[in-house]
């Protein structure tokens, strides 16, 4: 099934706007519900890659993404859902938006650029996916890099849970650069990363009372991290990820299809 946009009818399977949260809040529940739509999500990416591919072809691009790429890893433990919920969302499931979750390895600049664009797109849009599913968050980072430098695409899908009217599960899709993941995996990036924030913590709970000698540590990780991400960054030719064609071309797309839904809307009266 193609990803289309349907302007007249876009959320019907959610009247009430977009939801950001589980309809779950318990690690029971969640794991059930991200049982009942993990085999749709597939089809949902591959209608993503499929708009993808289109764009690319007709901004000259005649190598497609695969839909190989793509993969869904093993659902989140109910002992990992506990440590997420109790460290990052005060004990509260809802939030927890990667019990199903799956990512997309490209590596390609153009492939990032087109795919990172239709995901940023479609969710602006309020695009009407299969399955009845929605995007409701986006977080582009390979636009927007974190302070460190790292890069990837993050992107909620809601869907609906089938033959359950009004509750929904939501996945994570994350877009990433293999080789880069490769690099900085293979460097300890995670390693320097914890070290970083603990001892960032420990600077803030201390105030003026630390050791000096900790604050310089600290300093030294976020520069290790810097260093190997920007050498990561260099190494996967981030700097040829070029969004602008793309977006016009969306922009473009989604104006067309606008006025030819509201062409066909004053045909019908």
């Amino acid at each position: 099934m193609a990803l289309r946009i349907n302007f007249l009818d876009s959320t019907t399977a959610f009247p009430d706007g977009i939801p950001k949260t589980q309809s779950s809040n318990t690690p029971e529940q969640l794991k059930a519900d991200g049982a009942k739509v993990r085999d749709l999500v597939p089809s949902i990416v591959s209608a993503l890659i499929e708009t993808a591919n289109e764009d690319l072809f007709q901004n000259g691009c005649f190598k497609p993404i695969i839909n190989s790429s793509f993969g869904m890893a093993a659902p989140k433990s109910e002992a990992r859902m506990l440590e997420k919920a109790r460290d990052e969302y005060q004990g509260v499931y809802v939030d927890l938006r990667d019990v199903e979750r799956g990512s997309i390895d490209l590596r390609r600049p153009e492939h990032i650029a087109a795919f990172c664009t239709v995901l940023d797109w479609a969710k602006e849009n309020q695009v009407q996916l299969p399955h009845g599913a929605v995007i409701c968050i986006v977080e582009n980072r390979f636009s927007n890099p974190t302070d460190t430098g790292y890069s990837s695409h993050k992107a909620n899908i809601v869907i609906p849970i089938p033959d359950e009217p009004g509750r929904h599960h939501i996945v994570e899709l994350m877009t990433v650069h293999g080789g880069f993941e490769e690099y900085i995996k293979l460097h300890k990036s995670h390693q320097y990363y914890e070290n970083e924030r603990t001892l960032r913590g420990y600077l803030m709970t201390h105030g003026d009372t630390y050791e000096p000698a900790i604050g310089k540590l600290a300093i030294q990780q976020r520069r290790i991290l810097l260093k190997m991400h920007a050498d990561g960054r260099k190494l996967c030719n981030f700097d040829q990820i070029d969004f602008k064609p793309f977006i016009e071309h969306r922009s473009k797309l989604s104006d067309e299809e606008l006025a030819a839904a509201i062409d066909h809307e004053y045909s019908q009266m």
